[in-house]
């Protein structure tokens, strides 16, 4: 076992918050080591499945909003830097029952706070500009033009690629054993080696809780199956048509545009409990695809109800399903993000500019002081 030279920040974990807070990082020109149990932009953990939809006019609290707004920019200044496409505006439409659906009560929230332009489209209009949909008599849909996805296992590759090229050290296919302080430093255990840094960064997604002694209860694991439908092509994002999300008695649902032939769709419900991500069965069963496929027949025209392939996504779930960004009690120097609660990877260009200006600068400019531990102050 070897031991390294000393870093600014050592960052545990390298899915999509890890990754940009590494490039973040190197981008203030920090030494910077990033260490990931498995290999860049894997789909062991809850940074996979291809896509992942964005929208700014967020139902699940306003203050997001100017969250959101800056996430925007900095997918934008990452498209640029490698040189790729990362972030896909095609609109979004949420429908749900007209005066009755929190999903669009939330929207609409949102839109008029902080002055997001939206559409509101009544059944008619419904069918007339999104005709792929079966629309209940009683629905109405909320459509946003900058709504649309983001290209998951690519954005995480160009923010490590973006970080090497800044002179960041990324470690692949090494196991983190532990982490502790010493005096002013903290030292980090792998598979491999020491390492020493003055400041750490703790972004390990659904293992965040076995690296957060005392803080467990705070971040439950839970299962979260994908599936792709075979398309007859009417949702060729190349003919206008949006990604969709609909809010009904069934659950929430959501998909995206064709891509290959196959539809992406899927339940954003938190299933079993996750007891421990060593040796998880990572299978997908005939009762996590049930509801997805009668949501398909009951839903949607234009697709195969069986579907073609699926993938295990991992949600971890804060008490209130908001984030949970903050310092590691009692380790001054040392800062956390969790409890993405599966509705956190569009923010993750935002999120590690929060992490790198914690670590840079104790504090930050942006509007996080709502996702702090202290909301749960009652608790600890």
């Amino acid at each position: 076992m070897s031991v390294s030279k000393k870093y600014d920040c050592i960052v545990l974990g390298l899915g999509a918050m890890g990754s940009s807070a590494a490039y973040q990082l190197s981008k203030r020109k920090k030494k910077v080591l990033g260490i990931e149990q498995f290999t860049c932009a894997h789909d062991k953990g809850s940074s996979h499945g291809e896509t992942r939809l964005i929208r700014k006019a967020y139902f699940e609290h306003p203050d997001y909003v100017p969250l959101l707004e800056r996430s925007y920019e900095l997918w934008k200044e990452l498209e640029q830097v490698v040189g790729k496409k990362l972030l896909h505006e095609t609109g979004l439409i949420i429908l749900g029952e007209k005066n009755q659906s929190p999903v669009l009560a939330g929207v609409k929230q949102s839109s008029e706070k902080y002055k997001i332009p939206i559409q509101i489209w009544d059944r008619n209009t419904i069918q007339k500009l999104f005709p792929q949909a079966h629309v209940p008599e009683n629905y109405e849909g909320i459509f946003e033009k900058t709504g649309g996805y983001l290209e998951v296992e690519n954005c995480v590759r160009a923010f490590c690629e973006a970080a090497l090229q800044l002179g960041a050290d990324l470690r692949f296919e090494e196991k983190i054993l532990g982490w502790k302080k010493i005096g002013s430093e903290f030292e980090v255990t792998t598979s491999k080696g020491k390492y020493f840094a003055e400041k750490i960064l703790l972004t390990a997604g659904p293992w965040t809780a076995s690296f957060l002694k005392g803080l467990e209860k705070y971040f439950k694991v839970h299962r979260a199956p994908l599936f792709w439908f075979e398309s007859k092509g009417d949702f060729r994002k190349e003919n206008g048509v949006p990604c969709y999300a609909f809010d009904t008695e069934e659950g929430f649902f959501y998909g995206f545009t064709e891509k290959d032939g196959m539809i992406k769709i899927a339940l954003h419900l938190p299933l079993q409990e996750v007891m421990t991500m060593d040796g998880v069965e990572r299978k997908v069963t005939f009762e996590d695809e049930k509801p997805v496929v009668n949501f398909v027949k009951k839903y949607l025209k234009g697709i195969s109800p069986e579907p073609k392939k699926s993938a295990l996504c991992f949600y971890t779930m804060s008490p209130d399903t908001h984030f949970i960004l903050d310092e590691i009690p009692d380790k001054p120097g040392g800062y956390f993000g969790g409890g993405f609660s599966g509705h956190g990877f569009k923010f993750s260009s935002l999120i590690g500019e929060v992490l790198a200006d914690w670590v840079c600068e104790g504090n930050t400019r942006h509007p996080v002081e709502f996702l702090k531990m202290k909301r749960f102050k009652r608790e600890l």
